[in-house]
C-alpha cells in the first residue's frame, strides 16, 4: 500500500487523533518513518518463519519473508510507526497485533523488527513539544488543539521536522510575545 509522504504524515495523524496519542508522538512517528526512507547504512532482514511451515510456503511467500522491506512510504510504515513511536511515549501503546489486524497484514511484524533493528532499538524522542514539555512547570497541563495543527504543519514539512527543535520553540514564544 504505497503512498506519497502527504499521505503517510496524515494517515499518522489522523491514526493518532483517533487513539488519542499526545503531539510529541505523533511528531516522533513521522521521524521514525522518515529515518527509515532516508537510511542508507547496513539493514538486517527480518528472516524468521516457522521451519514446520517451510514446506507450506511458496517459494514468493519465502522471498517475501527473507528480502529487506522496501523503503517506502506505506499504510504499513505509517502503522507500524506509530506503534513504535506509542511504545516509547504512551502508558498504553499501540499494539502490532492490532496494526496487522486492522491492516490485514502480517507484513507489519517484519517491519517492526526490521525499523528497531536499523535503530537498534534506540529510538530517540526530541521534538519541539518535547522540549515545550520540559519547560511548563505543571506537567499536568495540556496543550490546546493548535498545537495539533501545528506538529502536522511542521511533520509535512521535511526542513521544518528536522530543524533544530530549540530554534522551533524560539520562534513560537517570539510569535506569542508578538501576538502572532
Amino acid at each position: 500500500n504505497v503512498t506519497s509522504r502527504k499521505e503517510f504524515v496524515e494517515l499518522v495523524f489522523d491514526l493518532g487523533l483517533r487513539l488519542e496519542y499526545g503531539y510529541d508522538t505523533l511528531i516522533t512517528a513521522v521521524e521514525i518513518g522518515d529515518r527509515f526512507i532516508s537510511h542508507e547504512g547496513h539493514r538486517i532482514p527480518y528472516t524468521s518463519y516457522k521451519k514446520d511451515q517451510q514446506n507450506k510456503l511458496t517459494s514468493d511467500q519465502i522471498k517475501i519473508i527473507t528480502e529487506l522491506v522496501p523503503q517506502v512510504y506505506s499504510r504499513e510504515l505509517a502503522y507500524v510507526s506509530l506503534v513504535i513511536s506509542a511504545d516509547i511515549n504512551e502508558d498504553d501503546g499501540f499494539q502490532i497485533e492490532k496494526a496487522a489486524e486492522e491492516l490485514e497484514n502480517g507484513y507489519v511484524y517484519k517491519m517492526q523488527w526490521e525499523i528497531s533493528m536499523m535503530n537498534n532499538f534506540c529510538i530517540r524522542n526530541h521534538n519541539f513539544i518535547t522540549l515545550l514539555v520540559s519547560l511548563i512547570p505543571d506537567k499536568k497541563y495540556v496543550f490546546d488543539r493548535m498545537f495539533w495543527d501545528l506538529s502536522r504543519v511542521i511533520c509535512m514539512d521535511e526542513t521544518l521536522l528536522h530543524t533544530n527543535p530549540i530554534t522551533i520553540t524560539l520562534a513560537i514564544i517570539i510569535l506569542i510575545k508578538r501576538d502572532k
